[in-house]
């Protein structure tokens, strides 16, 4: 929630100097939420007993809707700069987030359900076949590596990096050959 913060931040000044109301208010909703949840979650580590497991499983699920929509929102933001629109999309980095602070079956249901939601609700963006498809194995594998990487992992940053970087390449193997199996050879 601490990168989001940041990255809220950021957005929301981008916002202010596109002039683009509807953007900013989205990255401030964002900021909000996620202020609140480092406020509220200050004292979570008093709780002890049954619910501890129930509270976790409750934060886990409105983190990773949180990233899910930042995955459908965030390649909005960067579309609005064409240079860098073209060249980057930026729905991984939140498959890749929900992967090592919810775990892996929350990055991978991100990052299966990011593509997908973003085709249907974007009227073909990215198209559903193959591109969609084929980015839905990627960032399942973006989410669910990152998540089981840092949980075998120490907590070390260089560690991090490692989780990071493995996660990374697996997910484009996995890119290529889903492309490959849908496209096929000709």
């Amino acid at each position: 929630a601490g990168v989001t913060v940041t990255v809220a931040v950021f957005f929301s000044v981008f916002a202010a100097y596109a002039g683009n109301p509807a953007l900013r208010l989205i990255a401030l909703s964002v900021l909000g939420g996620c202020c609140g949840f480092l406020l509220y979650n200050s004292f979570i580590s008093t709780l002890y007993g049954g619910h501890m497991k129930k509270q976790n499983q409750l934060i886990n699920l409105a983190l990773a809707a949180m990233l899910l929509a930042l995955a459908f929102v965030m390649p909005f933001l960067t579309g609005q700069i064409p240079e860098i629109g073209a060249a980057l999309s930026p729905m991984h980095i939140p498959a890749l987030l929900c992967g090592f602070i919810c775990g892996w079956p929350w990055g991978l249901g991100v990052g299966i359900a990011a593509p997908i939601m973003r085709s249907l609700l974007t009227g073909g963006f990215p198209p559903i076949f193959p591109t969609a498809v084929c980015m839905a194995f990627e960032l399942a594998a973006y989410g669910a590596i990152a998540g089981i990487m840092h949980r075998l992992l120490p907590k070390k940053k260089m560690y991090i990096y490692c989780s990071l970087l493995i996660s990374m390449i697996s997910g484009r193997v996995i890119w290529g050959i889903a492309m490959f199996t849908v496209l096929g050879i000709s």
